[in-house]
């Protein structure tokens, strides 16, 4: 009988090394796509995919042969029976199988033979798989698995090849002043935000700050003092907890963003107080010895309405009202003030 199975106990790590690896919801690969019709071809089966599985889904890098979703709720995948143990999972008719009796996958089209192999990431750390499967059981002969396992070493190795790419062009993604990231990290995270929003149905948040005041700090203290400042509040920000997969960049001068995939208005309100409280624990004192404090605006869309332009208007409008309602806190987006225009520097 089929049980949901906990997840492994490196989950924490496996998840970092997948996000680090910024794969989840790329363009198509032909290295992949490569990958996936050679198992096709030797096992002659009727599906063989790739695919990766994060905290919530199941999405299919790679596929050949029969069609096949994009992506699917983890919990509704066989695929996580070899991220939570980290082993292979064969069955040479899942159908009949006792082990998966009651899985929802079984309530789609016939599977039968089933053969999967996770890929490893520093030769312990699951973070997808590469799995074969057809209609028909298999009832006939051993079953070799072992090309299975060379396929998916060489899938696993060119996943390693994104995360070794990844950290390779991260300098350029880096603020040098906030040793944040930066506004081209933040429109690519913000990209990626809205693409798994897409596929997965869940909201996408957006949390924008701006520091009260800046400007009159460089104009009295000039831009020595600014850039002081501005490093304190990097060295700040980047100690606060995140969520793997969140996005917190300089925008652009005295401006920052929160990017928070599948938050709602709740867990995104939540955030900006954390966000707010961080700053004001830290104490930053201008050189007049003034607090540095900080506005804050909060806007978030459903999926099916997510429009990553009108989000980052509806935040940055919110910030403005932040400006407006007398600084130093946080407004949340709503319905815009009668001739509200977006805010100047």
């Amino acid at each position: 009988m089929w049980r949901t199975p906990a997840p492994p106990s490196n989950e924490t790590q496996r998840l970092r090394a997948l996000e680090a690896c910024s794969i989840m919801d790329s363009p198509p690969d032909p290295r992949f796509d490569r990958i996936a019709w050679l198992a096709r071809h030797i096992y002659q089966c009727d599906l063989a995919f790739i695919s990766f599985i994060d905290a919530q889904t199941q999405w299919i890098k790679a596929s050949a042969g029969q069609p096949t979703q994009a992506s699917r709720p983890r919990e509704q995948s066989i695929c996580q029976l070899i991220i939570s143990q980290g082993q292979a999972l064969v069955s040479r008719d899942i159908s009949s199988d006792p082990r998966f009796a009651g899985h929802p996958q079984l309530d789609g089209p016939r599977i039968g033979f089933y053969a999967g192999v996770p890929l490893l990431l520093d030769d312990r750390l699951p973070v997808g798989s590469l799995c074969v499967l057809s209609a028909a059981p298999h009832m006939l002969g051993a079953i070799d698995i072992e090309p299975l396992r060379v396929l998916a070493t060489i899938a696993a190795d060119e996943v390693e090849l994104f995360r070794r790419n990844e950290e390779l062009t991260r300098h350029s993604r880096i603020d040098p002043l906030t040793g944040l990231e930066n506004r081209r990290a933040f429109d690519e995270g913000l990209a990626r935000a809205a693409s798994r929003s897409q596929r997965t149905g869940e909201p996408l948040a957006l949390v924008m700050m701006d520091l009260d005041g800046f400007k009159d700090v460089n104009d009295r203290f000039g831009h020595p003092a600014g850039d002081a400042l501005l490093r304190q509040v990097g060295a700040a920000l980047a100690a606060m907890e995140r969520r793997a997969g969140d996005v917190l960049a300089r925008y652009g001068g005295e401006e920052f963003g929160l990017i928070l995939p599948g938050a709602d208005a709740r867990a995104a309100q939540k955030v900006a107080e954390r966000l707010h409280a961080t700053l004001g624990n830290a104490g930053i004192r201008r050189p007049d010895r003034r607090r540095l404090t900080a506005s804050i605006g909060v806007a978030h869309q459903h999926a099916s309405v997510l429009d990553i332009d009108r989000l980052v208007a509806s935040a940055d409008a919110a910030l403005y009202r932040a400006k407006q309602e007398g600084r130093d806190r946080i407004a949340t987006a709503g319905e815009p003030l009668a001739g509200e225009q977006p805010r100047s520097a």
